[in-house]
């Protein structure tokens, strides 16, 4: 009967399995808040892009109300000082996501080599069972051929 195959670390392939999984969970939410912060400069970039073709719309006015264009000049100050505060956290959040990827990276790099040992174990046994199923068929054509032989002269008699 053949040797079921039983991986010896099969326990460490499981933590690098689960390791792996939860690094590509980890990375997975790090990228939705930097593309989160992408999209929140867009945005913002979109407002300012509105309120100067207002500023510049209601330049051309006849009447011109210095209070209204004071505080779009304010309302673009304050936009443009969120989008430099907003790049700086997305610079960070840059960074945290490669760092991310560089450890998904590497918990992937040790499955690897778990798996491709498992996947050597896994071959030599198929081998090793093989040539057991070999041997075993051989013992038999053998102890087969010596039946009929000692049939045969059991019957002929030694000749």
């Amino acid at each position: 009967m053949a040797k079921r195959f039983q991986f010896r670390l099969e326990a460490v392939l499981k933590v690098r399995r689960q390791r792996r999984d939860h690094c590509r969970r980890v990375f997975a939410e790090q990228l939705r808040h930097v593309q989160q912060q992408e999209r929140r400069l867009v945005d913002l970039h979109e407002q300012v892009r509105t309120e100067s073709r207002a500023r510049r719309s209601d330049a051309l006015q006849a009447e011109l109300d210095m209070s209204l264009l004071r505080s779009r000049q304010y309302y673009v100050g304050h936009l443009q000082r969120t989008i430099e505060g907003q790049e700086v956290e997305l610079e960070g959040l840059q960074r945290e996501l490669e760092e991310r990827r560089e450890t998904l990276v590497g918990a992937s790099r040790e499955l690897k080599v778990i798996e491709k040992l498992r996947e050597r174990q896994w071959e030599r046994h198929g081998k090793a069972a093989s040539r057991r199923e070999t041997i075993e068929a051989d013992e038999s054509s053998v102890d087969l051929f010596r039946r009929h032989l000692e049939m045969d002269l059991a019957v002929h008699g030694s000749g």
